[in-house]
């Protein structure tokens, strides 16, 4: 027999579908929906038999045209596909805080993310390196509208003599 790993068959309700299991999913993120012949032919590629076998399985189970090769008596002929694509990844957003030229001491200054929706996301301190890196923000496509998302990082105002906050 030969199975796929990526891919396997489900009755759901009358409807048959091919839909993708493990590591597939990553890729492919949808279902194949397949009449009973589309079944048949599935069911005929899992076990390990040549084109040749597969051809004389359905010409012995169909009245097919041998000169176009066309079912002609069939319980139905109609396959279809729907695929939803779902992309997904993060970003990370930071930004890098001098203070007139120079790098401030480790946790001097305090920075809000603030989100698409007005609210504040995460906060960081500046790291040794004057750093201030946030938490990434993980998204899949489906979840994103299709205008821009802005975010904006500002900083907290802080209680240093001397100093201007932005």
């Amino acid at each position: 027999m030969i199975r796929s790993q990526s891919f396997i068959k489900r009755e759901i309700g009358t409807q048959t579908v091919i839909v993708a299991v493990g590591e597939a999913t990553k890729t492919f993120n949808g279902m194949i929906s397949v009449n009973k012949t589309g079944s048949y032919i599935w069911d005929l590629l899992e076990n390990d038999i040549t084109l040749d076998a597969i051809t004389e399985a359905l010409v012995a189970r169909y009245e097919i045209d041998a000169a176009t090769g066309t079912i002609l008596k069939d319980d139905t002929c109609s396959v279809g596909f729907v695929n939803d694509y779902n992309a997904f990844g993060s970003i990370t957003l930071g930004a890098v805080k001098r203070v007139n030229g120079a790098i401030p001491a480790p946790g001097m200054f305090e920075f809000e993310l603030v989100g698409p929706d007005g609210n504040v996301w995460d906060s960081a301190l500046n790291d040794s390196e004057g750093h201030i890196t946030f938490l990434p923000i993980d998204y899949i496509t489906q979840d994103l509208p299709d205008s821009p998302l802005t975010y904006t990082i500002r900083e907290v105002k802080g209680t240093l003599g001397g100093v201007t906050y932005d």
